[in-house]
């Protein structure tokens, strides 16, 4: 049952994930001016986008590398999976952080994909292991 509600809360935010990094890189691209005032909020709302961008990519590399190769011998010690997943934890916190102290139109898109991160790096030991 633990396995079962786990995928189901790793689908839930891989279904807000991608959805929301592309709404807020199109609400970006197509706001008018993209840094508004007070341009430091601004800016430090879009430094959380894309932290939290930069960070998903990441996943989805690692991803794709597990899917097509398997896991390396790397990430069958425990110890270099937990400091895996507290630098991904930690980062998307920053983002988090970041997109919360942000202002403009991306700010709820920011926030959106940096706790779907956050929880998705507290479900890959579990996953793991």
């Amino acid at each position: 049952m633990g396995d079962l509600l786990i995928g189901i809360l790793g689908l839930v935010v891989y279904a807000v994930l991608a959805p929301a990094l592309i709404w807020g890189w199109w609400r970006w691209s197509t706001s008018s001016p993209r840094f508004g005032p007070p341009k430091w909020r601004t800016a430090v709302g879009f430094c959380g986008l894309l932290i939290a961008s930069i960070v998903g990519v990441v996943v989805l590399i690692c991803s794709i590398h597990v899917n097509v190769n398997g896991l390396p011998r790397l990430y069958l010690t425990g110890v270099t999976a937990i400091k895996w997943a507290k630098g991904g934890f930690f980062t998307a916190g920053l983002a988090l952080v970041m997109s919360l102290f942000g202002k403009g139109p991306v700010r709820l898109p920011a926030c959106l994909a940096s706790v779907g991160l956050m929880v998705l790096w507290m479900i890959i030991p579990v996953v793991m292991y």
